[in-house]
């Protein structure tokens, strides 16, 4: 179904908008995640944990690097009147779900190794954690 809106967005595929947008929201979920998880590290004067949160947080700007660069090509063809091709399409969505997938592991794989203040309901990580594994399982983003 087509709509006359007349804008770019409204003319882009709804699949691929709405797990970007899902994706997105997954990518700062994960961001504020890791940068609770530094600062509760760096409290406890724990280096080994610090160094695994580091090699985490590079892990996480690769796949969001990835994603926006890719999200940004997309966007600019889409804009000049390009329209995805299957291959690009299936492509995007594959990148998006495992980006998703790759958020939640980070959080999983740090969470465990915080102690109490991970497992406090009311915890800012561990609130943060729920977000993040909420805001994944959408059902735009299950593999």
């Amino acid at each position: 179904m087509k709509n006359s809106y007349g804008h770019w967005v409204h003319s882009f595929p709804f699949g691929a908008f709405a797990e970007a947008s899902f994706l997105s929201v997954c990518l700062g979920i994960t961001d504020n995640f890791l940068e609770e998880a530094s600062i509760l590290v760096k409290q406890k004067n724990n280096e080994i944990q610090l160094l695994f949160i580091k090699q985490q947080l590079k892990h996480f700007k690769q796949i969001e690097t990835q994603f926006y660069t890719m999200l940004s090509a997309y966007w600019q063809q889409h804009k000049q009147g390009h329209q995805l091709t299957d291959e690009e399409l299936q492509h995007f969505l594959q990148i998006n779900k495992e980006s998703a997938v790759a958020c939640v592991n980070i959080a999983n794989s740090i969470i465990r190794s915080l102690g109490m203040d991970a497992i406090i309901e009311t915890s800012t990580i561990n609130r943060r954690w729920r977000n993040l594994c909420t805001a994944a399982q959408h059902g735009f983003l299950t593999p």
